[in-house]
């Protein structure tokens, strides 16, 4: 065999075992870390607003007093929002608590254990994310 033919084969060989490991190391944090890998990957991530607040800055193209009073009236905003979806968050955690527990009674065990894990881990095909402003 060619000197060649035995470097190509030894590359592809050392990318496919990376790739199996990247893999497979990849679905056990999924399974072992549900919740922080939605976090990761499904929510926008903290400094987001402060991205939209320079974005919207840029394209109104706004003189200072400007803005400085709409992003004061924005600031006040994101907070309610913020509390809104926070009070939204608590109240479907409640609801979603007392439906398991009322179902509870008529499953058996093993089908109330697929409940609780069905109830809390992310959906298998989230909504995409809106597109960015143009």
């Amino acid at each position: 065999m060619k000197p060649s033919v035995k470097a190509f084969l030894l590359v592809a060989l050392v990318f496919l075992i990376g790739a199996a490991l990247g893999t497979g190391a990849t679905l056990l944090y999924m399974k072992t870390h549900p919740r922080s890998f939605r976090v990761l990957f499904f929510q926008a991530p903290p400094q987001t607003s402060d991205l939209i607040r320079e974005e919207f800055t840029r394209r109104l193209r706004l003189d200072p007093e400007q803005e400085r009073k709409l992003l004061d009236i924005w600031d006040r905003y994101s907070k309610r929002f913020q509390a809104i979806e926070d009070e939204f968050k608590d109240a479907l955690r409640t609801e979603l608590e007392q439906m398991r527990e009322e179902m509870a009674p008529y499953l058996t065990p093993e089908q109330r254990e697929f409940l609780l894990e069905r109830l809390t881990r992310p959906p298998r095909h989230p909504l995409p994310p809106p597109p960015a402003p143009r």
